[in-house]
């Protein structure tokens, strides 16, 4: 299979395949890479951290285990991780092991920006991508690149060895001094490398119908996605164009588009410079959902759920306008994870962002919108914790315990949730009882907790015991919803036992 062609061939980025509660919808998501199987061109680009780090794995089950090695090419990349040059064998040596293939077709140095260059030309990340191709184990290689056209045009004039190169190209940033799509494409062209699109509809962005955008031409999302293809595929030099395809009518329309690619003609030119402006006014955050910011947060803040529901309620005008209903989702993306006003201003998201956006300005904002303020957070928890302490001691008062709730229950094997002073008080308190003993902890800082039980974290696979019991009441709800999909037993509130036992 030759992948230099004619003509742009669609590629399939494996990073937004269809979820179904919570968890890959793995049916759908097989019919969508089996639609894309009955091209003649079938090419798949992934990473080791695309679809919560399962994305290799995916594609070994839904391609590499079910189609001839040479009815399909594949793309990996090199994680960004690296501290040194032993790295470089150990996470390609992991990906092939996990695609469970001998050979990758093309391989990439992922996300090069100033700092990641210079880190991969310090340890000899250049010399060896040459390696493997010399090896036979990748067949080309390049990079994915985010950064000023000035810094591309050293790359390639200084490893002209590179293969190819991944941009960023769309209509809405082909003007942007900050992404400069326009410019590093012809930066590319200029050094004659072969160009592999990402982002062309900017992580399904260009195919959102809003109203706002509908005014003049009534456009359904198909007719939006259409004509960012085109725009992309109208470019000379553009090899292959990803998309994140997470329906199998995506596959077939944007196949159907890249079949009648040509010029664009004026009308088209106009209404894409008539969306250019509509979309940079209702979407003031131009966040393409790629997680990378996430990689390297040290609080686990969702970021692109947060900058996604910031938009939301941006849409009517300049004024933010929040909901009861919008404070209810964004507790519910941020459970069991680290919360806007956590953010510790570190920039590590900033200098992973493809679309170079002010992220922790964003989560500021954010945090004053959908979170309390710190004295009111302390003021619940006090109050709460109060209410539970006082409470508890009036049962211990009284000459009973909680002891008698569990047999009653008949709930011999526990965990507790929340390993602060309450579930320390009543982790020792267990330690009492004849009738129930403690399994396990769960608490977001286990891996820096010492205890004598065993903890784990929240997103752990959690054992299945007779009951947990929750003790930070006071986001009892949130806690009770989010560890429904993780075990089957009752998940009650320590206030709830205490109460039975007054």
């Amino acid at each position: 299979m030759n992948y230099l062609s004619e003509f742009p061939q669609l590629g399939f980025g494996v990073m937004r395949l269809p979820y179904l509660d919570d968890k890959i919808d793995m049916e759908k998501a097989q019919a969508i890479v089996d639609e894309y199987m009955k091209g003649d061109f079938c090419y798949f680009d992934m990473h080791p951290s695309y679809m919560g780090k399962q994305a290799e794995e995916l594609v070994r089950e839904f391609v590499v285990k079910r189609y001839p090695r040479d009815s399909y090419l594949l793309a990996d990349k090199m994680p960004l991780n690296i501290k040194e040059f032993a790295d470089y064998g150990k996470y390609f040596n992991a990906s092939q092991t996990v695609c469970g293939v001998s050979y990758f077709d093309f391989y990439l140095l992922h996300a090069i920006t100033r700092d990641v260059y210079e880190r991969h030309e310090r340890l000899g990340g250049f010399r060896y991508m040459q390696d493997l191709k010399e090896q036979g184990v990748v067949r080309y290689i390049g990079f994915s690149f985010h950064d000023k056209p000035e810094l591309l045009d050293e790359i390639l004039t200084k490893h002209p060895e590179m293969d190819f190169v991944q941009l960023q190209i769309n209509y809405l940033d082909w003007e942007s001094p900050v992404i400069c799509s326009k410019k590093c494409y012809e930066i590319a062209r200029k050094h004659s490398k072969p160009i592999f699109v990402m982002e062309p509809i900017k992580g399904g962005s260009l195919a959102n119908k809003t109203d706002s955008l509908q005014e003049d031409e009534k456009l359904g999302a198909s007719d939006l996605a259409e004509l960012a293809l085109k725009f992309v595929a109208s470019l000379p030099g553009i090899t292959v164009i990803l998309s994140g395809m997470s329906e199998v009518g995506h596959v077939i329309d944007n196949r159907k588009t890249l079949l009648k690619v040509g010029e664009l003609n004026e009308r088209e030119r106009q209404l894409i410079q008539n969306l250019r402006e509509k979309i940079t006014k209702v979407n003031k955050i131009q966040c393409t959902a790629c997680g990378y910011c996430m990689e390297d947060c040290p609080q686990r803040i969702p970021i692109p759920s947060i900058l996604a529901l910031l938009n939301a309620c941006g849409k009517n005008g300049e004024t933010l306008q929040v909901y009861p209903y919008q404070k209810r989702i964004y507790s519910g993306y941020v459970f069991n994870k680290g919360t806007a006003g956590s953010c510790i201003k570190c920039g590590k998201c900033e200098n992973r962002c493809p679309q170079k956006l002010p992220i922790r300005e964003y989560l500021a904002q954010a945090a004053s919108l959908f979170e309390k303020s710190p004295t009111e957070v302390k003021l619940q928890r006090a109050t709460y914790k109060y209410r539970t302490l006082r409470d508890w001691m009036k049962v211990l008062q009284s000459g009973n315990s909680l002891e008698p709730y569990f047999k009653y229950k008949g709930f011999g094997v526990m965990a507790v949730y929340g390993i602060g002073e309450i579930g320390e008080l009543l982790i020792q308190e267990i330690k009492n009882y004849k009738t129930v003993r403690i399994e396990y902890g769960i608490d977001k800082k286990a891996k820096i907790l010492v205890k004598d039980i065993p903890l784990v974290e929240p997103d752990d696979v959690l054992q299945e015991v007779d009951v947990v019991v929750v003790t930070p009441t006071f986001d009892f709800e949130n806690i009770e919803r989010q560890l429904r999909s993780k075990i089957n037993c009752p998940i009650v509130s320590l206030d709830e036992i205490i109460k039975w036992c007054l």
